[in-house]
């Protein structure tokens, strides 16, 4: 028997649980209304996380991801810090997600309090580029106007290219994405992203490491391991085997200090 040793974080998902997946307001099932004095019994619970062993920390400050920062009230944050300094930390290290983008989202904290921003696609490369095929242009066999088909290599030369401003950034992935899992009834509008392979996973993940590289970061973000309601997985499955977790794996064992990059990028944008 090993005892697990992986470290973990948390991330706030402060928006409503709803019989929807795009992030909006319809179909309420759990509503999350943040207010200040509910704090304290949030923080009693994030407290007995922040101090187990496993709990990523940097200097002595839990991480803790938030979905919509600007979400949050400014003083909710600020007595969160408080009381995480008050129990022997030096703070919290926020993590803002950078996600898509939706309608009528309340704007309550322009502060900018979060010290990274963390790539979620392909939400956030949604939001970059408009990757939608015309079903008519290939064999389909569902005729549903409820199915959305995208080019997932136009999202990948879209993230491979973003650019670190003022807050430090975590780059990200997704080796593949199919939600119809959770519309399969069609009464509801499903994502797929068309092309997915561990090939061309593999050399957008050597051309994000090489960013990151010279960015001089510390951190990736691939969502995601096990996301089956999504297809967007690197467990192995019936249909590619072991393929991701290998590709992963070549990626973190090449020497990028022996790989043309720009090879790379010719295959990325062949």
């Amino acid at each position: 028997h090993y005892p697990l040793r992986r470290q973990r974080q948390m991330c706030i998902r402060d928006r409503n649980w709803t019989k929807r997946w795009d992030g909006g307001n319809n179909e309420i099932l759990l509503e999350i209304d943040i207010k200040l004095d509910k704090c304290i019994e949030h923080f009693k619970y994030l407290i007995k996380y922040f101090k187990h062993k496993n709990y990523y920390k940097i200097d002595n400050k839990p991480c803790l991801g938030i979905y919509r920062p600007e979400e949050i009230p400014q003083n909710y944050i600020d007595l969160l810090n408080k009381l995480t300094i008050d129990n022997g930390f030096n703070g919290i290290i926020f993590m803002k997600t950078l996600n898509n983008n939706i309608e009528n989202q309340i704007i309550l904290n322009k502060t900018k309090f979060w010290d990274f921003e963390l790539e979620y696609p392909p939400n956030y490369s949604g939001t970059l580029i408009d990757a939608r095929i015309n079903n008519s242009n290939f064999n389909f066999n569902c005729k549903s106007d409820n199915i959305i088909n995208y080019d997932i290599e136009s999202h990948y030369k879209k993230l491979i290219n973003t650019k670190q401003n003022d807050k430090k950034l975590i780059r990200g992935i997704m080796p593949c994405w199919d939600n119809l899992p959770r519309h399969h009834k069609l009464k509801s509008k499903s994502h797929i992203q068309i092309g997915s392979n561990s090939l061309i996973f593999y050399y957008t993940l050597l051309r994000q490491f090489y960013n990151i590289k010279k960015e001089k970061g510390e951190y990736f973000f691939i969502n995601s391991l096990n996301e089956w309601g999504e297809q967007c997985v690197m467990e192995p499955s019936i249909q590619n085997e072991y393929s991701y977790l290998e590709a992963f794996k070549m990626a973190k064992k090449t020497d990028l200090d022996k790989v043309d990059i720009s090879l790379v990028d010719k295959f990325i944008n062949y």
